[in-house]
């Protein structure tokens, strides 16, 4: 059986609200994992558990979202779960989610290292589909190569989460960015994690199906987009001189990439 993770604060009424009609709609068990926010239990968290992340350039609010991750991460290794998933409160399931969410079946037959992760969202960014490819029930799975960020849903084994807490735990604080860059974009880049994409995704933010009629917007990104506006602002007076072969690159990326659809 499945074990189903929702990183929720725990007052937060409206967005556990929509996950509980959510999750029942689709016939789906799930637990809460109470969210971390910035005060002195997050503190206290990151002094005992990952004290490289104190000095790190993440606002306060982007390292409560850091530790409230990590922190489920080393609930599900000293839980001994094989497998366990773990998703964000603003999510919406797609079609046929309980074939997916309520057993491991349909992903344990296939020919993956047990170090692995299993990306569900939709994320508004074209990715090269990488390989191999499997056929799964009615989508198909196909390897990341490329960053495709967005931690609002994904699987992960044991195995893949112990060696992200590893690695989390050797980075300097100037090399520590956000969970989601981590995790589906440098370790990717570096070949450090195994990941691999369901298509179409099984998931996608309340905010992105909805677009500017949203019900639950997004805090976070607007604390990101701030702090990344002024790295942005920094890189951008010493980078000129590699903004040609750059621009080229991404050219030709531009040409294979193709959109996770949500259904």
């Amino acid at each position: 059986m499945m074990v189903n993770y929702v990183i929720s604060l725990k007052d937060s009424e409206k967005r556990r609200q929509h996950i509980i009609s959510e999750f029942k709609i689709h016939n789906i068990d799930f637990a809460f994992f109470d969210a971390l926010y910035p005060s002195e239990i997050l503190n206290e968290h990151i002094n005992n558990y990952l004290p490289n992340l104190k000095e790190s350039s993440l606002t306060e609010v982007e390292k409560a979202c850091f530790m409230s991750h990590y922190m489920l991460l080393l609930k599900g290794i000293n839980e001994n779960y094989d497998y366990f998933t773990i998703f964000e409160d603003d999510i919406i399931l797609g079609e046929n989610s309980n074939k997916y969410l309520n057993n491991y079946d349909w992903f344990e037959h296939l020919d993956v290292r047990k170090e692995f992760i299993i990306k569900l969202e939709s994320f508004p960014k074209k990715v090269i589909k990488g390989t191999p490819r499997y056929s799964v029930l009615d989508r198909e799975i196909f390897k990341l190569n490329r960053s495709y960020v967005g931690a609002a849903g994904y699987i992960i084994s044991k195995r893949a989460a112990v060696k992200a807490v590893e690695l989390i735990k050797q980075l300097p604080p100037n090399s520590l960015d956000a969970i989601d860059e981590l995790l589906f974009n440098h370790f990717i880049l570096n070949k450090e994690l195994t990941v691999f994409q369901l298509n179409p995704a099984l998931c996608i933010q309340e905010r992105f199906y909805n677009n500017e009629v949203s019900a639950l917007p997004s805090y976070l990104e607007t604390d990101r987009a701030i702090r990344l506006k002024k790295i942005g602002e920094y890189r951008k007076k010493k980078n000129i001189l590699n903004s040609i072969a750059k621009e080229f690159r991404r050219f030709v990326e531009k040409i294979r990439r193709r959109t996770v659809e949500f259904k």
